[in-house]
């Protein structure tokens, strides 16, 4: 059996071992069939704070495979509720035996009192027993909802390193580009004169694949025909250019007009 552990109502359901085959997403779908969490607002960890990734599979992952160490989930849509989640704590109804108790030491001394009595005594060593079962499922799902609630303390602390490393890195990169924005300025002003220069240069005709050119080197197409216009323009091969224009999904006019809104929006005050 899969093993899941809901935390923040402190009970465990079982599900059918070959999900631990299946995808996270397939396990997630599984568990809104039976509880009635919707998918997004499932998160399922394991124990030391990593995180199920839906794309994985659930076998990836060292837990679910026991009760002591089961796949712990949380539902946002409880924790997000204004009406606390209900507890499933195991209700139990104990027998009283006490007036039985008192009504048997009424009884006279023969054999038949010292046989009720006997059975009174075998009744309190089950309920006994039961009450001592009941308080270590209790205790059992009491550390099973701290070990839940570290794992999420432990998510959370990976996350804020995460994210530090991903600020700091930020920083650094966005200090290093402030240091050469009026370089890239420059670079972005004069473009068109780059521009003009790429214009003028011929990209040799050995140097692109017949697909590519769609002509030979003597300026005759693959086909026989003659090339269109533009193409070989004084017997010469398109431009540099012209190939940068056909290989990208975007003018080169575009990319700099890109680069120089975001150049203007990215300064020192933002």
């Amino acid at each position: 059996m899969l093993y899941i552990f809901r935390v923040d109502t402190g009970c465990m359901i079982t599900l059918e071992m070959n999900l631990a085959l299946e995808t996270v997403a397939q396990l997630k779908k599984a568990v809104e069939t039976t509880w009635g969490i919707p998918e997004e607002k499932q998160v399922l960890l394991i124990s030391g704070g990593e995180s199920l990734e839906p794309d994985e599979r659930v076998c990836k992952y060292t837990a679910g495979s026991s009760d002591t160490n089961p796949i712990f989930l949380f539902s946002m849509a409880s924790i997000e509720s204004n009406t606390p989640p209900t507890s499933t704590i195991e209700s139990h109804t104990e027998r009283d035996l006490q007036p039985e108790v008192e009504s048997s030491l009424n009884l006279p001394d023969t054999h038949n009192t010292v046989a009720v009595r006997a059975t009174l005594a075998q009744e309190y060593v089950k309920v006994s027993r039961e009450q001592a079962r009941v308080c270590e499922s209790q205790i059992h799902d009491q550390h099973l909802q701290h070990q839940g609630w570290a794992a999420a303390l432990a998510n959370l602390e990976d996350s804020v390193v995460a994210l530090e490393k991903r600020h700091s890195k930020f920083k650094d990169t966005y200090s290093a580009y402030l240091d050469k924005r009026e370089h890239y300025r420059e670079v972005i002003d004069t473009f068109d004169d780059d521009l003009h220069v790429l214009s003028k240069i011929p990209v040799l005709p050995s140097l692109l694949d017949e697909e590519d050119s769609g002509h030979g080197s003597n300026g005759v197409s693959t086909d026989g025909s003659r090339p269109p216009s533009g193409m070989f323009v004084g017997g010469k091969n398109k431009t540099l250019l012209d190939w940068i224009s056909q290989a990208g999904n975007n003018s080169l006019e575009q990319v700099a007009d890109s680069c120089y809104r975001s150049l203007e929006q990215l300064d020192q005050t933002l």
